[in-house]
């Protein structure tokens, strides 16, 4: 993986400005210079090249982000499915407490 300075639209800036100002001298000349419509030409294929790279970087970085997702969502899953140890101890002292509170007599026993 080759590594290139780009903007967050995914492109050199300075190559969009260069063909965004050869676009305004074309549209705006009375007469089509051929060189510069060449000029423009190769920009654009070489800003489409950099825009392919961006999408296709991006798809690797969303399939390594899926795959960490099912990962993290396997490991959440098998983490709820366990018991953990504290879990059974305050479980086992509930039960007890509810034990003992069934044979203990309640306070309006003793009085009434």
């Amino acid at each position: 993986m080759r590594s290139k300075r780009v903007t967050c639209d995914g492109v050199d800036a300075s190559e969009v400005e260069k063909i965004e100002a050869d676009l305004l001298v074309l549209t705006s000349a009375k007469t089509i210079n051929s060189s510069l419509v060449q000029n423009v030409l190769k920009g654009l294929e070489a800003l489409e090249s950099s825009i392919r790279e961006v999408e296709e970087e991006l798809d690797c970085v969303c399939r390594r982000l899926m795959k960490t997702r099912v990962s993290l969502l396997n490991i959440l899953n098998h983490l709820l499915s366990r018991s953990h140890p504290r879990t059974v101890s305050i479980e086992e002292q509930l039960n007890r407490l509810r034990a003992s509170d069934a044979t203990t007599p309640s306070i309006s026993g003793i009085l009434g």
